[in-house]
């Protein structure tokens, strides 16, 4: 009985056949409670002092507490979950940019914009499913030209 356990455990943690772990699996901490999650579409979203202000995971926008989803994007389009579907701006090649091109946040790998400093680095969040509600009929605008400069709207007012 306990070699079965075993190889269920084992099985469980490393996949059939894997040498490695599984790639979701979370991280506890001594309550065990289960405070990160390792996945390749979590991405944290730093400001222009490279101070983390939230989290993406895949089109989904989280505070900075991985708790809230607070926005999402749809075909760049980055759209809040209150204020009726508001649209706040644009997410392009890693920046987060105003409504006006400027960057106002920024994700590892990101290009085509100002320089980025160096990422203030914290535990990623376990993250709850979140429905992306229909997004709303937009008329078709033109995107603002994107610039090299940081914007004067800071990340709470642009996802406010």
């Amino acid at each position: 009985m306990r070699k079965l356990f075993l190889i269920f455990v084992l099985t469980a943690t490393y996949g059939i056949g894997n040498a490695k772990p599984i790639h979701h699996s979370p991280v506890f901490n001594e309550v065990n409670v289960p405070l990160a999650i390792n996945d390749d579409n979590v991405n944290a979203i730093y400001n222009n002092a490279g101070v983390l202000v939230a989290w993406i995971n895949g089109d989904i926008i989280y505070d900075s507490t991985g708790r809230d989803a607070i926005a999402f994007i749809d075909n760049q389009k980055v759209i809040s979950f209150s204020n009726d579907g508001k649209y706040l701006g644009r997410f392009h090649n890693g920046f987060f940019r105003d409504k006006v091109g400027n960057a106002v946040a920024w994700i590892k790998g990101a290009t085509g914009g100002p320089i980025t400093p160096i990422p203030l680095e914290r535990i990623t969040p376990v993250f709850m499913p979140v429905v992306k509600p229909i997004t709303p009929v937009l008329l078709p605008m033109v995107d603002p030209i994107e610039s090299l400069g940081w914007s004067v709207v800071n990340w709470g007012e642009f996802v406010k």
